[in-house]
Parts: C-alpha cells; structure tokens; sequence
C-alpha cells in the first residue's frame, strides 16, 4: 500500500521501481516536512521535560517525587517504546501516516496536559505512559514520512534535519522550560 495520504506526490513502490522524487514531489513534501520537525521538537520537550523541570517537581508538595520518582516519571515516558514500536510499523503500512501521525500527537497532548495537571504521583506516572506511547508512535511515523518522501541524495541532508529536531528539541526544553517555571512560580 502506498501513502499517498499527506501532501505526497512520492509513493515509496514507485522509488522503488526507478521512480524519482524530482519534479512532482518538490512542491508538498516541504510542509510535510516542516510539520515533522515541529512535532519531533514538541515531542522531545515532552520526552525531557521531567529532567528540566526537576527542582520545580521536587518542591510540589502535592506531587512530592522525590530524586527516585523523578527518574522513575523520566524512565516511564520511553517503556511504551518496547510495546508500541513495532506495532507502529504495521499499523502506519496499514492506516497511513496521517492517521497514526495524528493519533500519535493526540497522546502525546493528553499526556502532556495530564501531567500539567497531575495532583499527584500516581496521575504523573499514568501520563506520562500516555505521552510515552505517543512519542514511540511519533519516532515511528516520522521517520516514515521523512524516507517517503526524499531518496537519493536528498535523503541524507533530509534525513540530518530530522535528526537534528532532537538534540534542538532537548536546548530548547533545557533553556526554556525552567525559565518558565521560574517565571510563572509552578511547574
């Protein structure tokens, strides 16, 4: 099954029996693109967002972790990944991006709005499994849409890009996150 479904001119069947990406994909692949990166950096302040709010969480009373449950809401986020990655394959060759691209980012914000939320421990815990699930679709389906839609040489630079999202992803979460702690006097 070929997906066609996100502003994609390529289908990967047809890359593969000589087909080419010059041309007719150039137009839709870059918005796709771009959308990939934003999700990949949200996901990814979500994903470390534990470590850089670590003294904020500590002083809540009401969540109260402690230095062992801080990394337990840290370690908890990448468990999906062991159940949800594999399945995530099958299921984006099945539904198409979109769909689990979506469904991905819909986990990650109900996780991530949970854990805002959370009153307690418990409540943390539980969201960030959710939001773990989402990232471990989202690491799937992104990757899909980025090697669906650039080949031969433009792959690597589109490839480095995507890659790239992560590590900038983790800066911005570093930088930006307890400043706005600080500012705001909450998590």
């Amino acid at each position: 099954r070929c997906s066609r479904d996100w502003s994609s001119d390529v289908c990967s069947s047809d890359l593969a029996q000589g087909g080419s990406t010059v041309g007719a994909a150039t137009d839709g692949r870059w918005p796709v693109f771009a959308l990939v990166i934003l999700a990949r950096i949200v996901m990814t302040i979500q994903t470390v967002s534990v470590g850089a709010l670590g003294p904020a969480l500590l002083a809540d009373q009401g969540l109260d972790p402690g230095y062992a449950g801080l990394g337990v809401l840290i370690g908890v986020f990448m468990l999906p990944g062991i159940f949800v990655a594999l399945p995530a394959g099958w299921l984006t060759g099945w539904l198409g991006e979109r769909r689990i691209a979506l469904f991905g980012l819909g986990l990650l914000t109900v996780g991530g709005v949970a854990f805002a939320i959370s009153p307690d421990f418990a409540t943390a815990f539980a969201s960030r499994l959710v939001g773990g699930a989402g990232a471990a679709l989202l690491n799937v389906v992104l990757s899909s849409m980025v090697m669906a839609r650039f080949s031969g040489p433009a792959l690597a630079p589109a490839m480095g890009g995507f890659l790239a999202a992560y590590p900038f992803g983790i800066g911005l979460s570093m930088i930006a996150l307890p400043a706005l702690a600080s500012a705001t006097m909450s998590w």
